[in-house]
């Protein structure tokens, strides 16, 4: 098994934000420590937005801990010093053009690696005279100090210092004497301590201290001669004081007892002794600190607003403040002050944070394929739709907040695009001047240098005739034509319900129920009555199905209450002599229409493959799609797929030089037809209020661009020739822990859980519950049944009257539809019973829903208090669906179930030792169990998954091994459990086959695993054979099987085997992809070959190496191998590489460089 690794999302958590000269002395920049880059951004409080990325620089490591320092004494312009996870400390210095150069680079001496385990956080501050002291590993301080030797060389010097205790928080003190306050643990005691270096003893001494700063300790503010301890319970206030009998100074220290709040985040403020502080919810303070020459104290809190839950925050100019998301995106705030409002927080820019993304889901086949990821906690917590999406690049746009009627009235092959507006009673004209490439909208008092078009009130549509007429169509008064140089009328046209022309003079109207074709002869100025048909009821829509095909004779008629769409077809010949006229009217096809559904609009769509299809638009935002045939009229059956909740709109386009039709709603998804195949592909606008071509020609390659209103402006766009991801937020205000997609429904089931505070005073106890979240505020929710065995918990009352305040995790079960990620359905389970496993199978030919919870109430042992929920799952598309959950039965269980997985009519839950397998019978509502598979003994699951077919289970524990289980139910025959005592504990995992598993553990590796049997075996016995790892850098959550950024016009590659998608916590989003030997070794040799050439300042293969040797593992980076796409001439960097055989042989005469380029180029596509 060979395997590849690429990332489609880089990690978009933010560790580390800081402002100040790195580039210049003239300009102060904003650098964004990510995990894995850095982001330059140019900052301008007057712009829009403030913030703008200039310059972004990937890092060889994954950065834990970065402080701001001087490379010299005499350096006006600050530098970064990073560390990574790899105890590698790197100083950044940059360029005024943002290049970065690594200045110095050291191995800390006493660091064993961060890839093992540490009880504690990394943390590092900056001291004065170019050094900084580090926290690696608990019980040990290391100070790394360096200068410039006389031959302009870096020299850096690492000094570790032994301490009893792991370390917590470590602040530097604004002093010149390089002061450094830390708070280690000593038993269950939190102790502060004020230390300064010696290098002549080589001790760090104890300025001042211990003083027991609390447990709850949450942040350590360094203050002028001091610094300030700020615990859930009290401040601790540490004073330097000097006087003449102690000009050295000495500390004291104050503590101010009271509670204060779950501060997460601070930052100074330009006032002395001011701080913004915000708390863990997300509500920001002003902290004030006074005391006098006694050290009396005074510590006061002003409530600013409301922000994000923040990790960190940092103080840029002009109020301003730049905050780094824990739970949700990042924002830039500023913060204002008046007298008569206070304070106001308002929100100038949001950077976009995935993380941490706690479970995701793959849907592919459908109209929109993408990811959705569950993002976030608490009131952030969120669905995010990652897609794959055809580019819009901007031309222009022009605000308007609402909506307008607009008609295009542009003649083919014209040098500009002309558009009427209807909008507040006025006429109003947008002329596009191609060339110039320049948009100008001309209001109600230009109207006279256009048309003299009148009120558009009443027009349904109007539109031109080839070479240079104008045509309106209306219901009240008749339609015209008029000549766009004379403003002459030429012709009337009866007042009609509803009607469409052709710029070929061909208009078709429809009058109750009778439905009339007529003729426009430009040469002539003659307008010629062709036919009309009388049908059974008043006619709903009539339309051209090929407006812009001069040769199509084909109508679509839609009747009032006829679940009918009418294809008629016009065909006419010789009408400038009335004698020889021929002139037939006959019915093509009839289309088919769902009874829940009325048609809005529909189009013929012709695709350069030569299949056409019949293309509706309904009311419900689905559309509807039928093969069709235009010589014989043969329908294909219905084929149907969701756009949004509004009916959708056309337009046809073309996308490098093929035919995409738009259908444009909440979202807008492309159709195309290749090979006559029909595919499906994302635009990366949405909401939109209509679409229309933009500049018509008779190449198709040039009608690539539209014209749109989305987000509150009428916007001018084209099409590139490239694809790029977007993302969606769907805010849910709750946390998902967990979700599955049943392809079958079409729909998403997700456990998500609230906090509903608990107020307890004297008497009863008060629950407060977010009034805010999508769960609480939907209006018919279920209630679980309710447990028979267990009485209603009640929190002991307080006995001083002081209210005491408790946290609930309330968990719910919501149903969302896929397409639209709207809430159907909502169960709400009994308090304190949490989701445990969820799962969706097929009994029969009905979708069906088990949820395995367990009860945790405070106090009460619950290892023996579960249970199993069956619910039936209601088809949305059909219409005698009354509920889509359908309670069935439950079933208690004694022990946790930790995965579950449907297999024929049964389906297999895995407790902490034993996999059970269960019979449910449809007809009599019962569960049976059929068989009981001891697996082992584990103490504490990290990780289990059943494969496809539910015949393997593959568990992780922290404390024993992995294991793998064969046969899990009994209709497979004897079981076999295998264990592998050298695998970690896997934090996610996976199968790719019938017996391999991928897995990552808690230390960010990934490793590769083969069941092998006695015969493939070398010790003739069954086992696990780890064929590689790899080190990831961040803690994964979930693999899931799917490609969804693969795009439409690619399909998977025969070299590869499987495809998997991986999401981790820092927000990272990509793919492992399982690839034929051949190849690998191939690639194998390239990424090698390319770590020898690249000039980095740390080898590849060492960062990405695991507990094995990276070189001999059967795994790819495809975030390095990218470089080779980057080389003009890839066989330059790569002289010398051989081809295998195998790859000769099917690639003859191709070098070794472009072929890894064609490699590369194809596995790239994945992500």
């Amino acid at each position: 098994m060979s395997i590849y690794v690429g990332t489609a999302l880089q990690p978009s958590r933010i560790n580390l934000c800081v402002y100040g000269h790195f580039l210049n002395n003239e300009q102060k920049h904003v650098i964004n420590v990510r995990d894995n880059r850095l982001e330059i951004c140019d900052y301008n409080s007057m712009a829009m937005p403030p913030l703008r990325i200039v310059k972004e620089i990937c890092l060889s490591a994954r950065v834990v801990a970065a402080v701001e320092v001087k490379l010299t004494p005499t350096s006006t312009l600050s530098s970064l010093a990073l560390l990574t996870s790899k105890d590698q400390l790197c100083i950044y210095s940059f360029l005024p053009d943002g290049s970065a150069t690594v200045n110095a680079f050291c191995m800390l001496q006493t660091g064993t690696g961060l890839l093992k385990s540490n009880s504690t956080a990394i943390i590092m501050a900056a001291l004065d005279h170019d050094a900084v002291v580090i926290h690696n590993i608990p019980g040990c301080l290391e100070i790394v100090q360096w200068h410039v030797n006389k031959k302009g060389e870096m020299v850096y010097e690492v000094r570790p210092y032994r301490r009893d205790n792991a370390a917590y928080h470590l602040v530097k003190l604004p002093n010149t004497d390089n002061h450094f306050a830390v708070v280690e643990r000593e038993g269950n005691a939190y102790n502060c301590r004020i230390l300064c270096e010696n290098p002549s003893f080589n001790r760090l001494d104890e300025i001042f201290g211990p003083i027991d700063v609390s447990c709850d300790i949450m942040q350590l503010i360094p203050i002028e001669n001091g610094v300030l301890a700020v615990s859930a319970s009290r401040y601790t206030l540490m004073l330097e004081e000097k006087t003449e009998e102690q000009p050295n100074g000495v500390f004291r220290y104050n503590a101010v007892v009271g509670r204060s709040k779950a501060f997460a985040a601070h930052c100074a403020l330009d006032a002395p002794n001011r701080w913004l502080i915000i708390e863990e919810t997300g509500d920001i303070y002003v902290l004030a600190l006074d005391y006098d020459e006694r050290y009396n104290t005074d510590i006061q809190l002003d409530y600013v607003g409301m922000g994000p839950c923040p990790e960190r925050v940092t103080i840029l100019e002009d109020g301003h403040f730049f905050i780094c998301g824990l739970g949700g995106d990042h924002n830039l705030i500023r913060i204002t002050q008046s007298e008569i409002n206070g304070f106001e927080v308002a929100v100038n820019q949001v950077i976009h944070h995935m993380g941490p993304i706690l479970d995701m889901v793959t849907i592919e086949n459908r109209s929109d394929t993408k990811l959705v990821t569950a993002t976030g906690a608490g009131k952030h917590g969120s669905f995010r739709i990652v897609k794959n999406c055809i580019s819009v690049r901007i031309l222009g746009h022009h605000k308007f907040n609402v909506v307008p009627k607009v008609f295009s009235l542009t003649f083919l092959d014209a040098p500009t695009s002309l558009f009427a507006f209807w909008l507040e009673e006025k006429t109003g004209f947008l002329k596009v001047d191609h060339k110039a490439k320049k948009s100008v909208f001309y209001g109600d008092n230009a109207v006279s240098k256009f048309p003299a078009l009148g009120s558009l009130e009443d027009t349904f549509y109007a539109g031109v005739i080839e070479p240079n007429y104008y045509i309106l169509l209306r219901r009240e008064f008749n339609g015209v034509i008029i000549c766009a140089d004379t403003g002459e009328e030429f012709a009337e046209i009866p007042r009609a319900f509803c009607g469409h022309a052709t710029r070929y003079g061909d208009i078709v109207i429809a009058i109750e129920n009778r439905v009339e074709w007529y003729k426009f002869d430009p040469v002539e100025h003659q307008l010629i009555k062709l036919a009309s048909q009388t049908f059974p009821e008043c006619v709903d829509s009539c339309t051209f199905a090929d407006p812009e095909d001069q040769s199509s004779g084909l109508c679509f008629i839609s009747l009032h209450r006829r679940k009918t769409l009418f294809v008629m077809e016009l065909r006419h010949n010789n009408l400038n002599d009335p004698e020889e006229a021929q002139i037939s009217l006959k019915l093509k096809a009839k289309v088919p229409i769902l009874k829940s559904k009325v048609v809005i609009d529909a189009v013929l769509a012709t695709f350069n493959s030569g299949q056409s299809y019949v293309v509706l638009a309904m009311d419900d935002g689905s559309i509807d799609f039928h093969k069709f045939d235009i010589e014989t009229g043969e329908v294909g059956p219905r084929e149907s797929l969701n756009i949004g909740m509004r009916p959708p709109k056309f337009c046809k386009t073309y996308v490098q030089g093929q035919l995409h039709l738009l259908m444009c709603s909440d979202q807008t998804t492309a159709m195309r037809c290749d090979r006559k195949t029909v595919t499906f592909c994302n635009v990366d606008i949405k909401e939109v209020g209509f679409v229309l071509p933009l500049g018509l020609t008779t190449d198709p390659l040039k009608n690539n661009k539209l014209i749109y209103h989305s987000e509150n402006s009428i916007q001018l766009g084209s099409f590139v020739n490239k694809q790029r991801m977007t993302t969606q937020t769907i805010p849910i205000e709750e946390t998902i822990d967990q979700f599955i997609y049943n392809k079958n429904l079409n729909i998403i089931v997700a456990a998500t859980n609230r906090v509903d505070t608990v107020i307890v005073r004297k008497g009863a106890a008060e629950i407060v519950t977010p009034a805010d979240t999508v769960c609480t505020k939907f209006e018919t929710p279920k209630d679980v049944i309710k447990p028979l065995v267990k009485p209603e918990f009640e929190y002991p009352p307080s006995i001083t009257g002081v209210k005491t305040v408790y946290a609930e995790r309330r968990f719910s079960i919501c149903v969302f539809c896929a397409d639209r990620i709207r809430l159907l359905d909502v169960l709400r389970l009994h308090r304190f019973e949490e989701v445990t496993a969820l799962t969706t199978g097929t009994i029969g030919d009905r979708e069906y829903l088990l949820v395995a919870t367990q009860f945790l109430v405070p106090g009460v042992e619950h290892s023996d208090n579960c249970r199993i929920l069956i619910y039936r799952l209601g088809d949305i598309s059909r219409e005698d669906t009354p509920s889509v959950l359908t309670y069935l039965i439950d079933r208690p269980i004694r022990t946790r179930v930790f995965a579950a997985t449907f297999v024929d009519d049964r389906f297999c839950v895995f407790t902490e030792s034993n996999s059970l397998e269960f019979y449910y019978s449809v007809d009599n509502n019962t569960i049976e169990q059929m068989n009981n598979v001891h697996v082992g003994h584990f103490i504490h699951v990290a990780s289990a998954v059943y494969s496809d077919q539910g015949r393997q289970l593959a568990v992780s524990d922290i404390v024993s091994s992995t294991a793998l289980v064969n046969n899990c139910a009994s209709k497979w025959g004897p079981v076999a459990v295998v264990r592998h005592p050298d695998v970690r504990c896997l934090t996610a995992m996976n199968f790719v086959g019938k017996n391999a598993v991928i897995g990552v553990d808690s230390q960010f590796v990934l490793t590769a695993m083969q069941y092998l049997t006695p015969e493939e075996s070398k010790h003739g016995c069954e086992e696990f054979d780890i064929m590689g790892d790899y080190y990831m850098g961040d803690v994964v959550n979930a693999i899931r099987p799917g490609i969804p950024f693969l795009p439409s016009y690619a399909q998977p590659k025969g070299m590869t085997t499987f495809q998997r998608t991986w999401c981790s916590t820092g927000g990272g989003v990509g793919v492992i992809i399982g690839i034929d030997e051949d190849v690998f070794e191939f690639l194998k040799d390239v990424e090698l070959k390319l770590d020898e050439v690249m000039n980095l300042p740390s080898k590849h293969v060492a960062y990405r190496a695991g507990i094995f040797d990276y070189e001999n593992s059967k795994v790819l980076d495809g975030d390095f191998l990218q470089n080779i796409l980057e080389y003009d001439d890839p066989d330059v960097a790569l002289k010398g590489l051989e081809v295998p055989d195998s790859l000769r042989e099917r690639n003859p005469g191709v070098p070794a460089g472009l072929l890894a380029f064609f490699y590369m180029k194809q596995l790239w596509a994945f992500h």
